[in-house]
């Protein structure tokens, strides 16, 4: 449990609290599954490490603490990985990974002030690889879902 009121104890450490923090509006952070090549991608000072906690639990609790971007400046704050056409035809990925979508939209959903709505963009593999260089945080998780990967743009603390 962490010792700070309102903090969600899975993002109560400082490796993740800091950047949130720290953080301007529109910055962008990478919510990672276990398969993501975040040695590769991600700048290795901004790499953090969650176990147990999945994806939707992580993105629920970063919104408690910091918003979205808004939809006047991005329209779509919320972008994950497309499945390539090559793997479209693994009904078990693609069901899996619909969930976690479908998860993900009910959380941004819920987050929006009344009236603005934003859909997940879905990113190309490699252009979301370039995406996830410029990331100020990533969370890489032990989650094991296929293009499960989300990056989210920040709103401004104030």
């Amino acid at each position: 449990m962490s010792g700070l009121r309102g903090i969600p104890p899975v993002l109560a450490c400082s490796a993740i609290l800091g950047p949130l923090v720290d953080a301007g509006h529109g910055e962008t952070i990478l919510i990672a599954d276990r398969g993501f090549p975040f040695r590769e991608y991600c700048p290795s000072d901004h790499i953090v490490h969650v176990h147990g906690a999945g994806i939707p639990v992580i993105f629920e609790a970063i919104l408690q603490l910091r918003g979205l971007d808004s939809t006047r400046y991005n329209p779509f704050p919320v972008k994950m990985m497309q499945i390539l056409s090559c793997d479209r035809g693994n009904q078990t990925l693609v069901d899996v990974r619909h969930v976690l979508q479908k998860a993900i939209q009910t959380i941004i959903n819920g987050s929006l002030p009344q009236g603005e709505q934003s859909d997940i963009q879905q990113v190309e593999r490699l252009a979301f690889y370039e995406l996830a260089r410029a990331v100020s945080l990533c969370i890489h998780t032990d989650q094991d879902v296929a293009y499960g990967n989300v990056l989210v743009s920040l709103a401004g603390c104030g």
